[in-house]
């Protein structure tokens, strides 16, 4: 990419260099792109995907202190004792209008595929509804995190838990699928568990949190593929 500029600075007016300049920037932020994309393509097609397998969940909705719209912005996070990082997709950083540092960091995922890390943000805050809990994060932007989890809305037919008022959740809307913004990792992880379980039946049990009770536990769903990446290795974009 290099040597394309200089073959092109020589025969182009000094005006028009600047234009350039981004112009070959922007091919080489579209380069990456396409190329942590097919990476994540090849981390999806390497998961397992059967007829019918278990899922966990650890869910919860966090708030982000968004300065460009002063306020908290809720999103959806999937808490991860494993991973070594926090992570953020780019459409919500993009959302919360937060400043985006560039980095260079190579993280490895499932199947010890490498992709490398372009950007981050330094200081996101983080709360629970109540504000009763605030904590300074660094996350590392990624393309995305997974696919909607869960993939398909389980049936609850276990009235013990059906009685449950929902607002006590950390994520009311756990069994619905939706997208997931953000991993909060290890660094975080045993700071907002909190003491207390309350077991509803052999798969399902609720676990208390700084952010409300969390549905831990398993159910079967079809063809789910996930793409989680988890660790300081791991996997992400850049």
């Amino acid at each position: 990419m290099e040597s394309l500029k200089i073959e092109y600075y020589e025969i182009l007016e000094e005006e028009k260099l600047p234009k350039l300049e981004l112009t070959f920037d922007q091919m080489e932020e579209d380069l990456e792109s396409i190329k942590v994309g097919l990476q994540t393509l090849l981390l999806k097609h390497d998961d397992i995907s059967k007829s019918s397998i278990t899922n966990r969940y650890i869910l919860t909705i966090v708030g982000i202190w968004s300065p460009v719209l002063n306020s908290y912005v809720r999103g959806r996070v999937i808490l991860d004792s494993a991973s070594q990082s926090h992570f953020m997709t780019l459409q919500f950083a993009s959302k919360l209008g937060l400043e985006k540092k560039k980095v260079n960091l190579a993280v490895s995922g499932l199947s010890e595929n490498s992709i490398n890390i372009k950007w981050k943000i330094n200081n996101a805050f983080i709360s629970n509804k109540d504000s009763s809990y605030t904590s300074p994060l660094d996350f590392l932007i990624v393309s995305s995190i997974t696919d909607f989890v869960p993939s398909t809305q389980p049936n609850f037919r276990i009235k013990k838990f059906n009685d449950i008022n929902r607002s006590f959740l950390a994520d009311p809307t756990f069994d619905e699928p939706g997208k997931i913004d953000m991993i909060i990792g290890a660094e975080l992880f045993y700071q907002i568990i909190k003491d207390g379980r309350k077991v509803i039946s052999d798969n399902l049990t609720l676990i208390n949190s700084v952010f409300g009770f969390i549905v831990s536990g398993s159910i079967n769903t079809t063809n789910h593929k996930i793409s989680f990446l988890i660790s300081e290795s791991e996997s992400i974009y850049r």
